[in-house]
């Protein structure tokens, strides 16, 4: 709810409604007098950019989501990386790695990982079996 104050002048309770963080107030002014009621309407201004959702780095680049799904892991054994992919995005766990959430687009044979915290996106290579290709080594599906 918006900042708000309480004016009272001629007679008429006023309920002074501050426009803040992009919301548009609209109101109707009730019956004169000290026990007069203002009915007020809020709503948030919706931002575009955050109802559209996570926006690709570059052109050319769709979601994962629905894509590539899954929990990929490589054969080596103790110490691989692991990358879940789950609704576009892809949880990177490894033993040199802190845990990472990121974005996770695609376009076509490439996976684009994307932590807008940084500068670089990591780009890995899809295999025509279906395996990826990661600067850390090949890493196949290992479960849903």
């Amino acid at each position: 709810m918006p900042p708000e104050s309480w004016n009272y002048s001629s007679q008429v309770l006023r309920k002074v409604v501050d426009k803040t963080e992009g919301h548009s107030v609209a109101s109707t002014s009730g019956v004169p007098g000290p026990m007069a009621k203002r009915i007020v309407t809020y709503s948030p201004t919706p931002d575009p950019a955050a109802a559209a959702g996570p926006q690709p780095p570059r052109p050319g680049l769709t979601s994962c989501a629905g894509k590539i799904e899954g929990r990929y892991s490589s054969s080596a054994g103790l110490g691989g990386l692991t990358i879940e992919f789950r609704s576009g995005k892809a949880t990177l766990k490894g033993p040199l790695v802190d845990d990472e959430v990121v974005d996770c687009w695609t376009t076509g044979t490439k996976i684009v990982l994307h932590n807008p915290k940084e500068a670089d996106d990591l780009e890995l290579d899809i295999n025509k079996d279906g395996s990826i290709d990661t600067p850390f080594g090949e890493i196949k599906k290992k479960g849903d």
